[in-house]
């Protein structure tokens, strides 16, 4: 019995270990709020907006629906922040879970 829980105990620990080490690439999600400039066809991070250069044809929609569109980054600047993570594998799943907020929300 001694030999079980100690074999378990050190599952337990490897596993923990993995998850809490191991990186996964986490990107934002689809619902993820950008801002369509629809006369350049771009899309802009709201963090970018005050450096973009946009006209007054704008709109607030999600990141899926830019990409739909066929819409580009405005700048580096959306680029960048919307840039995939290396994260270990539990803030992936603390994410999916909504336990913790995204980097992009």
């Amino acid at each position: 019995m001694r030999k079980l829980f100690i074999y378990l105990f050190g599952i337990l620990l490897v596993i923990s270990v993995i998850v809490s080490i191991v990186p996964v690439t986490i990107s934002p999600s689809n619902d993820t709020r950008v801002i369509l400039e629809h006369n350049y066809n771009t899309f802009i991070a709201p963090q970018c907006f005050e450096q973009a250069d946009v006209t007054n044809f704008l709109e607030e929609a999600t990141l899926g629906k830019a990409t739909e569109l066929g819409y580009n980054e405005e700048s580096m600047c959306t680029k960048e922040a919307f840039k995939p993570l290396q994260k270990p594998i539990i803030v992936k799943a603390l994410i999916k879970m909504n336990l913790i907020s995204s980097p992009w929300d």
